[in-house]
């Protein structure tokens, strides 16, 4: 879940499918849940009323507060979604439930239900912030209902967050994804890199990207300084990097491995996983907990060892071994690889933009303004308030007039190389200056530059 949700006391959490991957009334291109029509991923089966009703009982047993109803589409399967939530809310009525939907069923009756039910959160997935691109990927028509959903849940007076997945069709409007989500009212944003499972792989070449494409794309996410809540994959490095040179202001999570330990998947017909490595790569035993009378407790026992072999597992990854963030990040092992690529391009273009910031020409593009204290401040699109900066007008004007940002280190002003470069960083997210070779260690093709 992200940002907007409620604040509450424990981490557990799980993820529901409420519907088979199968049970959908879209066929999306990238759909890692439609390889359930195959039977290699998801569960074909389906929960009835009574079984839905003690998993949720089981999970509030284990200490789950928050739970993320999915599929398929949940709103499929819409009497059995609003069943579970009111069970999970009469159980706990200050837990925090939220669906992920494609939006397409969603009309005004059903989303009042939902609310009086308990639900806290809908997410609604685009592919594109234009109806050409999104519905090349989803299907003719889905552009439409989507924002007819993102309306009529707003109406309703609860949180929406947009769900966007990265991939090839989509990439170049990146730069665009914060307004999009900006202009139906959402609260947040989440972004995902596409993975070859699923019908992706059948769309492979038309659709397909790389991690490290897909890690480069969203930069242009950050392009310039937004508002909104804007959730993003990678490690701990990446967005460190994120809020380095683009002013991102994004968490720096704990991203150790919690599955069996603090969160938990629950297939269509309802059996208990730690993640979808486990139950639909590794092919290991998973185990339903739709009885009453399940021993959840040996269950757990089982997937805590499993938690613990995968982060020992960890360990051994080159990349990890001298990281800052090792113990606070468990890059998935199952793929028995060496080295986590993510933090290894990360590692690179980290010492690339710096050297490429440093020999660059910074040219203003907003006139500054001085306070009656003597700071100054610009008035920026990108927020509601201007920007006041903690520099002195003869600061300012001596870091504008060196002819590279390394004139600037060298004239000995008061602050260190980090420090100004993050701070140049900060006033080009804004807009307010432009640092000529920022771009130059990515390449990602030059359809951005519209932005700067």
């Amino acid at each position: 879940m992200l940002k907007l949700e409620r604040v509450v006391k424990d981490k557990m959490i799980a993820t529901v499918d409420i519907a088979p991957g199968i049970a959908c009334n879209l066929k999306c291109k990238h759909c890692y849940a439609a390889s359930s029509e195959g039977g290699g991923h998801g569960d074909t089966r389906q929960m009835n009323r009574w079984q839905i009703r003690n998993v949720i009982k089981n999970l509030v047993k284990i200490g789950v507060k928050k739970v993320d109803f999915g599929g398929g589409e949940p709103l499929t399967k819409f009497e059995l979604l609003v069943e579970a939530i009111k069970e999970f809310k009469r159980l706990l009525p200050n837990g925090f439930c939220g669906i992920v939907t494609n939006g397409t069923l969603i009309n005004e009756r059903n989303i009042e239900i939902l609310k009086l039910a308990g639900l806290d959160q809908v997410t609604i997935s685009f592919e594109g912030v234009t109806k050409e691109v999104n519905d090349e990927i989803r299907g003719q028509g889905h552009f439409d209902l989507a924002i007819n959903a993102c309306k009529l849940v707003k109406k309703a007076g609860l949180p929406l967050a947009i769900s966007i997945t990265v991939n090839a069709i989509n990439k170049d409007q990146c730069n665009k994804f914060p307004d999009f989500a900006a202009s139906v009212n959402a609260d947040a944003l989440a972004l995902q890199v596409i993975e070859p499972r699923g019908r992706a792989i059948k769309y492979w070449n038309e659709i397909g990207l790389s991690t490290i494409e897909g890690l480069e794309s969203i930069l242009y996410v950050f392009d310039r300084y937004s508002t909104i809540y804007i959730e993003v994959p990678g490690p701990p490095l990446y967005r460190e990097f994120l809020n380095t040179f683009f002013n991102a202001n994004i968490p720096i999570k704990d991203k150790s491995c919690k599955g069996g330990v603090e969160s938990f998947i629950v297939t269509s017909g309802g059996d208990l996983a730690p993640c979808p490595v486990y139950a639909y790569e590794l092919n290991l035993p998973t185990y339903s907990i739709t009885s009453s009378n399940v021993d959840i407790d040996k269950i757990l026992r089982e997937y805590r060892e499993f938690n613990t072999w995968i982060k020992e597992k960890a360990l051994n990854i080159e990349t990890c071994k001298n990281c800052k963030y090792r113990g606070k990040c468990t890059p998935c092992p199952v793929p028995n690889r060496k080295k986590v690529i993510e933090c290894e391009w990360i590692r690179e273009k980290w010492l690339q933009l710096t050297d490429a910031i440093v020999n660059s020409r910074v040219d203003l593009k907003v006139p500054y303004k001085k306070l009656t204290s003597g700071k100054l401040y610009f008035e920026v699109e990108t927020q509601p308030k201007p920007l006041i900066i903690n520099l002195n007008e003869k600061l300012f004007e001596k870091i504008i007039k060196c002819n590279s940002v390394h004139d600037i280190i060298s004239a000995g002003l008061p602050f260190s190389k980090w420090n100004l470069i993050k701070f140049l960083c900060k006033l080009r997210s804004h807009g307010i200056l432009e640092i000529s070779d920022f771009w130059r260690p990515f390449s990602t093709p030059s359809h951005h530059s519209d932005n700067f």
